[in-house]
């Protein structure tokens, strides 16, 4: 009995893994957050996972309005452990990583994007990311990228 729970189990794992249910080695995203055609670079996706926890605790923000605002943030370089000597802006950290002229740290990578993932809009770091009554509201965005996130990129 169990044998063939286990084989329907991994049937059905098997026949879900086709292309038809998305690559798993792609990011994708339903939520009106995708970049690049749905691939990204780890600069994208930190900045997506930003907005998105951004959006979704501060009614009004916009993933438009808040992407364009962090990447002009320009200390978001810096907070991902790069030089702003080296790379002015996220747009060129973005073409470095796209011409593989930088290359992403996978596992720290991976972390820094979960830690993102995983805070809540009660978190000091959220709170303190997105002030709507400031004159400059994302003037504190960058407190909401883990430390982890400065080891990124293999330099």
């Amino acid at each position: 009995m169990y044998k063939i729970l286990i084989a329907l189990a991994l049937s059905t794992l098997l026949i879900s893994c086709g292309t038809d249910t998305g690559n798993p080695g792609v990011v994708q995203s339903n939520d009106g957050f995708d970049q690049s055609g749905g691939l990204a670079t780890h600069s994208t996706m930190v900045v997506t996972s930003v907005c998105k926890i951004l959006v979704s605790c501060n009614a009004g923000l916009t993933k438009e309005i808040c992407t364009v605002e962090v990447n002009a943030r320009e200390d978001m370089v810096s907070t991902l452990g790069l030089s702003k000597e080296e790379f002015a802006t996220l747009e060129e950290v973005k073409k470095a990583e796209m011409d593989k002229s930088l290359n992403t740290n996978q596992d720290k990578a991976k972390i820094c994007l979960v830690d993102i993932q995983s805070l809540a809009c009660v978190d000091e770091q959220v709170v303190n990311a997105f002030d709507l009554e400031s004159d400059q509201p994302f003037s504190n965005v960058e407190t909401i990228v883990p430390e982890i996130c400065l080891k990124s990129y293999t330099l």
